[in-house]
């Protein structure tokens, strides 16, 4: 199994393909129970993920350790929703939720350049997939952003935002080329 490192700051933050580092980011902040969280890992086609299509992506899991493996699972848009949500989901990009209908990966599962992963809003219909919790059976916004997603050479790398966290900075480019900026 693979090490978490915890994101406890604002930031642009940086991955290897889990296939040759095992490098894996966790997100606990936000979160109302330790239980939840999402496991942030970079999907590559190298080593035994040869198969990910074309240049790969960011792959955002929600995990809930409270819920059992087997139990019945439900995914938005279905009636009990999200009482009935699985153990591991990965929130796939495409919003489609072929997977936990138990059909097979494709190309639009893993987050790439021009998307993210942003808190849902309890002005509009849910739009998904988001970063909420489902503590108890009920969303609420963690208030999450994940954006920027790019790929350099063997690295994929991502801007991280929690309002939760006390640091506003906004991250440098990697380059260096564009200047830090702050949160008001």
């Amino acid at each position: 199994w693979c090490q978490e490192t915890q994101i406890k700051a604002n930031g642009r933050y940086i991955l290897e393909p889990t296939s040759t580092s095992c490098q894996i980011y966790r997100v606990n902040v936000g979160f109302p129970h330790k239980a939840e969280y999402l496991l942030l890992e970079s999907r590559r086609p190298v080593g035994y993920d040869s198969t990910v299509p074309e240049e790969g992506g960011l792959a955002i899991w929600h995990i809930d350790l409270r819920r059992k493996y087997g139990a019945e699972e439900k995914h938005p848009g279905q009636a009990e929703w999200p009482a009935k949500h699985g153990k591991v989901v990965l929130l796939q990009a495409d919003g489609d939720h072929h997977l936990q209908s138990g059909e097979v990966a494709d190309e639009g599962d893993l987050f790439v350049q021009g998307q993210s992963l942003l808190p849902g809003d309890a002005k509009t219909p849910v739009v998904y997939p988001n970063s909420d919790s489902w503590f108890r059976g009920k969303t609420r916004s963690t208030g999450i952003r994940i954006s920027n997603i790019r790929v350099k050479g063997d690295l994929l790398e991502f801007d991280f935002f929690s309002p939760e966290l006390t640091d506003n900075a906004l991250p440098c480019d990697i380059d260096m080329k564009i200047a830090c900026t702050t949160v008001d």
